[in-house]
Order: C-alpha cells, then structure tokens, then sequence
C-alpha cells in the first residue's frame, strides 16, 4: 500500500487556499491543481508498506505523546526558488519539525529510508507539468509571498493510503493519531 502521514488541514483554511488558487490558474500555466479535499502537510510520504510495516507504524504513531500547537498557513512559494517552478504551494508557520522527526523516527523503525532533505512545512497546491506560461505563474506566486490563509490547532496526525488513478491521486484515512492537549 502506498501511504504518507500527514497533516490534515481545517476547512476554512482549505477554503482560503481554493480561492488563491484561482489567480494562478489564470496565469495559464501547465499545473496538475491539488483538489480541495486533498490538501494537507505531509510531514512524510512512506511509499508502499506492506502489512506488517503499515501495523508496526501505527503502534508507533499510536506511541507518539506529541503535543498540540498552533500552525498557520501564510504566503505562496515554489519550489525550486529559483528557475523553472516545479511546485506551487502555501507556506506553514509553526513548530512542526520536532513532529516531522519523530515521524522519521518512526518510518526508519519500520524499514523506510530517511528523508535526503530538510523538512519544509507547506501545503503542496500544484505540480507544473511543463514550462508553459511559469514566468506568468512565478510572479503571480510571488505576488502572494505574504498572503494569510488561516491558522489552526494542530490536533492530529493522520496515516493515509493513497490510490494513484488517471484523475488524480486518491486519499483514504486509515487511522487518526490524536495529539495531546
């Protein structure tokens, strides 16, 4: 099973995030938009787990005595900064690196390699596809830098599945892991 652990995001902030959406759009760029319902924070994509690594995870994160905290998602960004863009996506503000860790902790127990890269929270918006219109795209993003988006108590982490069709990826919760008060 193909699988990540993520952040879920509050609706009213998914709200904001679909409306800044739409500027983009305009740009006419070639970018695969994230639907609405799958808006989150990976804090980490596993890949495919068998059975036994996907139970092994959830006692794990079942473990995890993390505590709340605030996030708030402000400002547009894109990865790689500079050049042709890649990912469209709306920053995260908040202490989320000490969860992101203990999340890698967790998937290195269960045989997942870690992470070649430093965590950077956001919420992915699009995957551009080709080099059409990103000039348009690059500074209608950096228009936003600074937009806000909402904030929210991070209350759970949550394991999905997710099912790679022709529309899109498909994500289904497999288990919630509250995070304590």
């Amino acid at each position: 099973m193909r699988a990540f652990v993520a952040i879920p995001i509050d609706e009213p902030v998914r709200d904001e995030l679909v409306r800044a959406v739409d500027p983009l759009k305009r740009a006419g760029a070639d970018v695969r938009w994230v639907s609405r319902e799958n808006l989150h924070v990976s804090l980490k994509f596993l890949g495919d787990l068998d059975d036994a690594q996907a139970d092994r995870l959830r006692n794990l994160l079942r473990a995890e005595r993390a505590a709340t905290r605030p996030l708030e998602v402000r400002g547009l960004g894109r990865f790689p900064p500079r050049g042709a863009p890649r990912v469209v996506w709306a920053g995260c503000r908040g202490d989320l690196a000490p969860l992101a860790r203990a999340v890698e902790r967790a998937a290195e127990a269960v045989g997942v390699p870690p992470e070649d890269r430093d965590f950077t929270a956001h919420v992915t918006l699009g995957r551009v596809k080709s080099a059409t219109n990103a000039r348009a795209l690059s500074d209608r993003i950096a228009a936003a830098a600074d937009q806000p988006f909402g904030s929210q108590t991070l209350r759970a982490l949550v394991l999905y599945k997710s099912t790679l069709t022709p529309d899109g990826p498909v994500y289904e919760e497999l288990e919630t892991f509250a995070l304590t008060a």
